[in-house]
């Protein structure tokens, strides 16, 4: 082999490892949304990072009964019901929420979107008691895939 055709070879393998991981996260995004599971890091990690807003936001610890966590890339999409330790119902009172949970105006759910950086997931977006679909504009405006929310 001519000292041009290994040169040639080099470069190859260069270009093919500097591609690598835009490749592996294109192949993540591609490979559609997924839903961790129970008991795993992630989906503790997930509902966790969640759990601290609603919790200042209830004044109450709070226990999620999942019903959809989905994770494609770096986003994930989880809608929980909120529930106080003893598995009850939470307590409105004294919150944000009081008024418009007296008058049936909120659900007993909530929404969130997260994007994971190099610190792990951050809460983007989230909605306490939709009663209808809040995170429709969510893919647009902070560009998640929209496969996450079906």
């Amino acid at each position: 082999m001519g000292t041009q055709e290994a040169l040639a070879r080099r470069l190859t393998v260069l270009v093919l490892a500097a591609s690598l991981p835009a490749f592996m996260a294109g192949a993540s995004m591609a490979a559609g949304p997924y839903t961790p599971k129970r008991g795993s890091a992630e989906r503790k990690a997930v509902l966790d990072v969640v759990r601290k807003p609603v919790e200042r936001g209830m004044k109450q610890k709070v226990i999620f009964i999942v019903d959809k966590l989905r994770v494609q890339g770096k986003w994930a999409f989880v809608q929980p019901r909120p529930r106080s330790l003893k598995m009850g119902m939470l307590s409105f009172k004294g919150t944000r929420w009081e008024k418009d949970h007296k008058g049936g105006f909120i659900d007993d759910g909530l929404a969130a979107l997260l994007r994971r950086d190099r610190q792990g997931w951050l809460v983007i977006q989230w909605v306490m008691g939709p009663t209808d679909v809040a995170w429709e504009p969510w893919p647009k405006e902070y560009g998640a895939p929209t496969a996450l929310f079906r």
